[in-house]
């Protein structure tokens, strides 16, 4: 029974890797064609070929022509012409843009100020493999030069109380944290006081 439920297993995780592989294809497929219209939108607009009301003929257009796909508003377009033009000078992110999610970019883009914030938290997204929620929590809680000094004093925080508490415990506590508000709250009050 037990070699049955490991065959399971197997066809299982194969199935989560062809869904994983074919979300990455069609992200990847998206994010290069609003990178696409944003670049065309650009240069018509710098070339004083296109305005506001044209934008709009495009965006009624390709309503019509596409009837059931969305997302092609005039207020999409000017973000994906925003997207194109924030990241159009910057190879080293642009290689990067088409592993996270469209919706990711969006919020990236409307909750940053810098190039340097958006580079950070795209890579965040890609490193960590950030949820939207997760991305949307990130930029509420933390600016990226808190992150970097929350990582740095993170592994000093941890060897210290596993010097305190046996592994057990030191589990068992990590583990009811989240449950516990009071308890995270404590461990970070008086961690912050080792830092002053």
């Amino acid at each position: 029974m037990q070699q049955l439920t490991l065959q399971f297993q197997y066809i299982s995780q194969l199935i989560e890797n062809a869904q994983r592989l074919a979300y990455q294809s069609v992200n990847k497929a998206l994010i290069e064609l609003y990178w696409n219209i944003g670049k065309q939108l650009s240069q018509k607009v710098a070339q004083a070929e296109w305005g506001s009301q044209t934008v709009q003929q495009l965006s009624d257009y390709l309503k019509e022509k596409h009837p059931t796909t969305k997302g092609f508003s005039k207020r999409s377009l000017f973000r994906m012409k925003q997207f194109y033009e924030t990241y159009q000078a910057n190879e080293k992110v642009s290689t990067l843009l088409t592993q996270i999610s469209w919706s990711s970019h969006l919020d990236i883009l409307s909750k940053t100020k810098t190039a340097e914030e958006k580079e950070f938290y795209i890579k965040l997204s890609i490193k960590e493999r950030l949820s939207l929620r997760q991305l949307r929590q990130h930029l509420f809680q933390f600016s990226p030069k808190q992150m970097k000094i929350h990582r740095n004093r993170m592994p000093w925080c941890i060897n210290l109380l596993k010097v305190w508490m046996t592994d057990l415990a030191f589990s068992q506590l990590f583990g009811v944290c989240g449950a516990f508000p009071f308890t995270s709250q404590f461990l970070r009050h008086n961690f912050a006081l080792q830092f002053r």
